[in-house]
């Protein structure tokens, strides 16, 4: 195997891709939205935005893999970054640089291997939109064209992304480090270590701007029965799907977090009772259309219950966060309790007094 190399000016290299805030980061629409439009075109089993750090290779977006980074050193992004050009490799079992890859001769069995190198407004090669299956092949001129072209979509949605407010200014105070534990691996969404340093900061937000805002608390119906059915992979599975729905939902500057097993909570920006209601109900849809799980006894179902609750952000923010994070759990239980696949959302605006 020949280890990905260091480039010549890596240090600036690296020091430009931290700059840009994007390694240890949540879920974003953009980039989730590229990588599912890239695999329907080239029907490649994986396609992955990835970031080129150090010692590591961190993927910001996938389809087909689970696995969130792996080491710089048995990466192939690692060696498309040493090239402007698409980096190609056709048959990775017959190439004496990757043939006894640890990512070749294991899971996920690379076969074939493609990346568009990605730079940033500083001109540095950061990762690559890349593609990877398990059967060799080669692109065509205009594949190859089409990959370019959406690698530079992408290398503008990397610059010019927006995030809210609140999430910008926790990525602005923390380290790659501490921006890591507070992301849920499975889902890819924030924990709710994550929540609980976005809540007050969104309240800020929204006081300054006299916005009200609301919360919702997501719940998979009878989450621990899949487990005991199905199995764990099943559970997992099912989380996945979850986090794919709410976030494909979710509107620019909405935030959605897993908090803990099948349950997630997300903040909703610059709303109102009539916007939320069209949320809640949009959200059941969707998950009565799409929540399907392939398991040894067949295709499953499962639904959700919702509880929101819209929130005034006049007084205190303490009391704020207390009091709409209760009436959004009061309200998922009356909908746990009307039977699950149900949305409740408390319409009485909450305000706290000030302090």
């Amino acid at each position: 195997m020949t280890p990905a190399p260091t480039l010549e000016d890596d240090e600036n290299r690296v020091t430009s891709l931290e700059k840009m805030n994007l390694l240890d980061t949540a879920r974003e629409a953009e980039f989730d939205r590229i990588v599912r439009v890239t695999q329907r075109y080239f029907k490649a089993d994986i396609v992955l935005i990835s970031l080129v750090d150090k010692d590591r290779q961190w993927v910001k977006a996938r389809c087909g893999l689970n696995t969130q980074e792996t080491s710089r050193e048995i990466s192939f992004c690692g060696h498309a970054i040493e090239y402007d050009e698409i980096f190609v490799v056709e048959n990775a079992k017959k190439d004496k640089r990757f043939f006894d890859n640890p990512l070749v001769a294991g899971a996920p069995f690379i076969e074939f291997y493609a990346g568009q190198p990605l730079k940033n407004a500083e001109g540095f090669r950061t990762g690559t939109l890349c593609l990877l299956s398990s059967k060799s092949r080669r692109l065509s001129r205009d594949e190859k064209y089409m990959l370019e072209d959406l690698g530079r979509i992408t290398e503008q949605l990397l610059e010019n992304r927006q995030l809210g407010e609140a999430q910008n200014d926790l990525l602005e105070s923390l380290g790659s480090t501490e921006r890591g534990k507070l992301i849920d691996t499975l889902s890819g969404l924030w924990n709710r270590h994550g929540f609980a340093a976005l809540l007050p900061r969104e309240i800020h937000r929204a006081a300054g701007n006299k916005e009200a805002f609301a919360v919702g608390i997501v719940e998979i119906d009878r989450f621990d029965e899949l487990a005991d059915r199905y199995g764990e992979k099943t559970r997992d599975d099912a989380v996945k799907l979850t986090a794919e729905i709410l976030f494909g939902s979710s509107r620019a500057g909405d935030i959605v977090t897993r908090l803990a097993d099948g349950n997630f909570q997300f903040i909703a920006a610059d709303v109102n009772s009539k916007l939320i209601v069209g949320l809640g109900n949009k959200i059941l849809k969707l998950f009565r259309s799409r929540a399907k799980l392939s398991t040894d006894e067949g295709t499953i179902k499962f639904t959700v219950s919702i509880g929101m609750a819209v929130s005034l952000t006049a007084g205190n923010a303490a009391i704020l966060r207390e009091s709409a994070s209760k009436t959004a759990q009061d309200a998922l239980a009356r909908a746990k309790h009307a039977g699950g696949d149900h949305c409740e959302i408390e319409r009485t605006l909450l305000t706290a007094s000030a302090a």
